[in-house]
C-alpha cells in the first residue's frame, strides 16, 4: 500500500513541477524574442531620433510629420507607460509631446526651441529603457542604442 502512495505522490509532484521546470528553462535562455511592450517602447525611439534630425536641419514640416508618426506609435505604449510610472507618462505626454506638437503647429515654428524639448523627450524615453529592461543583454543593447543617437540620455547599463 505504501508503494502505491509513494508512486502516486511522485506522479503528482512530477505533474506539478514539469510546467515550472519548462518555464524556468525558457527564462534562462535569453535568446527568445523580446516582450511586446519592450519592442513597442523601442519602436518609439527611432521616430524621436528622426524628429530631432529634422529639427536640426530646420525642417519643421518633416518634424511635424514625424510627430504625427510618434503619436501613433505612442498610442500603442502609453497605457503601459502610465501603468508603470504615471509621473513619467504625464511628463512625456502632457509636457514634452504637447509642447513639441503645439510649437510645430504654429505658423513659423522656432526649430531651435523645439529641438531642446525633443531632445529632453528622448532622454525621458531613455529613462524608461533603464528602468524597465529586465535582462543584462537588453540593458547593454539599450546603452549602445542611446549612445549611438548622440543623446545625453542616461544609459541603461548598471
Amino acid at each position: 500500500m505504501s508503494c502505491i502512495i509513494c508512486r502516486l505522490f511522485t506522479f503528482i509532484v512530477t505533474l506539478v513541477s514539469l510546467p515550472l521546470a519548462g518555464y524556468a528553462g525558457q527564462a534562462r535562455t535569453g535568446g527568445g524574442a523580446a516582450r511586446f511592450e519592450v519592442t513597442s517602447l523601442r519602436a518609439v525611439r527611432p521616430i524621436l531620433v528622426k524628429t530631432i534630425a529634422d529639427l536640426e536641419k530646420k525642417n519643421a514640416a518633416a518634424a511635424k510629420t514625424d510627430m504625427e508618426d510618434y503619436d501613433s506609435a505612442w498610442n500603442g505604449v502609453e497605457v503601459y507607460v502610465s501603468t508603470r510610472s504615471m509621473d513619467l507618462y504625464n511628463e512625456i505626454e502632457h509636457h514634452y509631446q504637447t509642447a513639441v506638437t503645439e510649437a510645430l503647429n504654429k505658423p513659423n515654428p522656432d526649430t531651435t526651441a523645439i529641438l531642446a524639448d525633443a531632445k529632453a523627450m528622448l532622454a525621458r524615453h531613455a529613462t524608461k529603457c533603464s528602468h524597465w529592461s529586465r535582462s543584462r543583454r537588453r540593458s547593454i543593447a539599450c546603452t549602445t542604442t542611446w549612445r549611438a543617437c548622440g543623446s545625453s540620455a542616461p544609459t541603461c547599463a548598471k
